[in-house]
């Protein structure tokens, strides 16, 4: 009898812990079965997300939308090597001085001049230094003739020019004061503008911890930003002065981000200068839609200007022959 006891209770503990692991197994087996519902649900959310087209939708997009991808610049210098400013994310490189933001200016407003609108997100100048270098550009525009003809170091015909700048430009081109992204797209969304100088981007900021996160970020939020809504952006990028900028993702300092994510990407570098004026060489380090092609330009800082050194040598030869004859 006592045996019987013994037995029945070694039963009864038996079925208790078959019974406690049959329970963990199914607890077991629901969560396993959840996580297979999260996957199935991720998936049909991914699929119902997907913007996959096909290879003959894309020659199609090709075929009737690739001439889109470029605003004209009214500046046959860089519009006939580059087709103009490539709808994506443009990077202008270079030391303090060599005139980055001079070239983001004369570009945009040389868009403007073709119809186009231009939003400046200002993180350096002051809206009234933006005035004044546009008006020096006014005479150097294809805007017409008599125009008036102002320069940075005097005052003389200040409000002739300014008159003219706010008529040329006024229902054209934006500044936006408040420098972050999230107010730069919302002033992409309210004015629509085809070209975007950002000046620069290393004053910009993220919530990521480190300054490499950081710009990561931002190089994907600018891209992303220049695609969804169909803008050229133009980022000015400050280099340190002792820099040589021999390699693609050095005006990041430490993330390449920037520099890959760009359509295209030009370095500046100062050459010999006379008087005002100064060579400047647009190294094309990047150029995703075409070739790798230079700019040898002149800068003339009186008036913010850039022009194309070949054409400025022979507008100098016909005019040392002209003295000759």
């Amino acid at each position: 009898e006592f045996a019987a006891q013994i037995n029945q209770r070694f039963q009864q503990e038996q079925i208790a812990i078959n019974a406690t692991t049959l329970a963990a197994e199914a607890r077991q087996g629901n969560a396993v079965l959840a996580d297979l519902r999260r996957m199935v649900d991720d998936l049909e959310a991914t699929a119902e997300s997907s913007t996959c087209i096909s290879w003959s939708q894309a020659v199609e997009q090709l075929l009737t939308t690739d001439a889109d991808q470029f605003i004209p610049t009214n500046h046959q210098w860089f519009d006939d090597i580059f087709g103009g400013l490539p709808v994506g994310l443009s990077v202008f490189a270079g030391t303090p001085g060599v005139g980055k933001s001079a070239l983001g200016l004369q570009l945009a407003l040389g868009a403007v001049s073709a119809g186009k609108r231009m939003l400046w997100a200002a993180g350096e100048m002051r809206p009234s230094d933006i005035v004044r270098r546009s008006m020096a550009l006014l005479s150097q525009l294809p805007l017409g003739v008599d125009l008036p003809k102002f320069v940075m170091s005097r005052d003389d015909g200040l409000e002739a020019a300014a008159k003219k700048a706010a008529e040329y430009f006024a229902n054209q081109a934006f500044i936006e004061t408040n420098f972050n992204l999230t107010a730069i797209e919302s002033a992409i969304v309210q004015h629509r503008p085809d070209v975007c100088c950002i000046d620069y981007i290393q004053l910009l900021r993220s919530q990521e911890a480190s300054r490499v996160e950081q710009l990561d970020s931002i190089a994907i939020d600018l891209i992303t930003m220049a695609r969804r809504h169909g803008v050229a952006i133009i980022a000015i990028s400050s280099m340190s002065k002792n820099s040589d900028g021999a390699a693609i993702g050095s005006i990041s300092r430490g993330s390449g981000s920037i520099d890959y994510a760009a359509d295209l990407y030009l370095l500046g570098e100062s050459g010999d200068a006379t008087g005002d004026e100064r060579a400047v060489q647009w190294q094309c380090r990047k150029n995703r839609r075409g070739p790798l092609v230079n700019l040898d330009l002149i800068f003339d800082g009186l008036r913010q200007h850039f022009r194309s050194a070949m054409a400025a040598a022979v507008d100098e030869s016909l005019n040392f022959s002209g003295l000759e004859d």
